[in-house]
């Protein structure tokens, strides 16, 4: 599972920045962060997930570029996630031509690397929303040439998720009726979890099929108690992983008054079929 290890390259950060960047998230998950607090801890936020960095496309992993793209500022917007869940579909399919982790998706001769292993589903759990806007540096916008993106990458994020990415495998083999039943349990322990309850598990009997569902470390959550623990610590506690980037622009097109968004990218995603909601999948 060393590729999905690689997948998410905030994970191995410092461990005391990485502890600062996990006690400001849990504060302002409960919702008592001061103002004072958010100016002081901003900064490291800020070193932690490179804000002002662009993203380096490599085909199978998403990396920060070299040299930063905007200037530090302090235009920032830092809020929870009020929405659903994300649910993607025929995930990492290696029949298709393309590969969001590639610069050029839409190669036909595009072959996915053997990391990118295929999945039924990949839900994203997104807990804090980051929006960000600055001006150009100074050395970005002297410069003339990075057509392969190796200083300043390819793609700039507008906006990151942070929060939690499952995979689920093995949805082929079951029937619409366990899939349907499947369904509502995740969206009823979502719903349990989100409103801070303990899930009865002595009201799961009717549950008898349970499909692999990995964590983006290849943790095997395969009871209903990992899963559990796994969401109460996403929504209670100190989660600090980006599971996508949004509202991307073209290092390309920065200069320019017109420019075509990319709309997301994603750790471990390089293609689906569908996107939908947990509640409406």
């Amino acid at each position: 599972m060393e590729h999905i290890k690689k997948a998410n390259i905030f994970r191995n950060r410092d461990p005391v920045e990485r502890a600062a960047i996990q006690k400001f998230l849990a504060i302002l998950k409960s919702k008592k962060l001061k103002e004072t607090e958010l100016l002081s801890n901003q900064q490291a936020l800020f070193q932690q997930f490179k804000l002002n960095h662009g993203l380096f496309l490599n085909g199978c992993r998403i990396e920060p570029s070299k040299q930063a793209v905007l200037i530090e500022g302090d235009k920032w917007n830092i809020n929870l996630y009020e929405g659903q869940p994300f649910v993607y579909t025929s995930v990492n399919d290696h029949t298709s031509h393309v590969n969001l982790l590639s610069f050029n998706s839409d190669d036909d001769d595009v072959e996915l690397d053997e990391s990118l292993q295929p999945s039924d589903l990949c839900i994203n759990f997104p807990v804090i929303e980051i929006t960000y806007t600055a001006d150009l540096s100074k050395s970005f916008s002297n410069f003339i040439n990075d057509d392969e993106g190796k200083l300043y990458g390819h793609l700039l994020p507008r906006k990151i998720l942070i929060g939690g990415k499952l995979f689920i495998r093995g949805l082929k083999s079951a029937t619409c009726t366990q899939i349907d039943i499947f369904s509502s349990y995740l969206n009823w322990a979502y719903d349990l979890t989100k409103s801070k309850k303990e899930i009865p598990f002595d009201n799961l009997s009717a549950l008898n099929f349970f499909p692999k569902i990995l964590t983006p470390d290849g943790t095997n959550l395969d009871t209903h108690e990992k899963l559990s623990d796994w969401m109460n610590n996403l929504y209670q506690n100190d989660t600090v992983e980006i599971i996508s980037y949004n509202n991307l622009v073209p290092i390309s097109q920065l200069k320019f008054d017109k420019i075509s968004l990319v709309d997301e990218i994603q750790p471990g995603v390089a293609n689906f079929k569908e996107k939908l909601t947990l509640e409406n999948w």
